[in-house]
């Protein structure tokens, strides 16, 4: 009788490790997957967002000097977003399980630039927009400076204002708070 008992544990206990086994398994399996899947939306939306940006430049160009357009709900879940005011660009850059394109060739989306650089078990994808050829200056609280907006729980709120119009070229000053 002790043994039958001791026999039904045994199996119990084999039982549950296979089963702990197989369940491991599925989620290593299944995990990258799901990472890649997360890294190509984020992607996305963060391109998404760039074109909001742009759009808004855009906006405050047509209606001239003094017009200010606000993003209320710029969130960065992953990557960090820069604005390159020496430069006069907007990028985008992150580090991702997902190649969005392919590797060390730069693809054009638009007005943005896209460039998906291989590292050891990951892609650095970056995104940028240029406004040096469309004649238009970016600032930072009127200043030539970079500021960069890494990841947060809570989102960023950007105001972008045409500041003025001079020599052929526009000023466009960001103010992030």
């Amino acid at each position: 009788m002790k043994n039958k008992k001791a026999q039904v544990w045994i199996e119990t206990v084999v039982y549950t490790l296979i089963m702990l086994s197989i369940i491991g398994i599925v989620i290593g399996v299944a995990k990258p997957a799901i990472q890649e899947k997360q890294d190509r939306l984020l992607i996305e939306q963060s391109i998404d967002s760039l074109n909001i940006i742009d759009s808004k430049i855009e906006e405050i160009l047509i209606y001239g000097v003094g017009n200010t357009r606000e993003i209320s709900e710029l969130g960065i879940k992953k990557g960090k977003l820069t604005i390159n005011s020496p430069e006069d660009k907007i990028e985008f850059e992150i580090d991702s399980k997902y190649a969005y394109s392919q590797p060390n060739t730069l693809v054009k989306r638009g007005k943005i630039d896209i460039l998906t650089e291989k590292k050891a078990n990951s892609y650095n994808v970056k995104l940028s927009i240029s406004y040096k050829e469309e004649n238009i200056n970016i600032t930072i609280n009127n200043k030539d400076e970079l500021k960069t907006l890494s990841q947060s729980s809570t989102p960023y709120k950007l105001y972008i204002r045409n500041v003025e119009y001079a020599n052929n070229l526009y000023r466009i000053d960001f103010t992030i708070s």
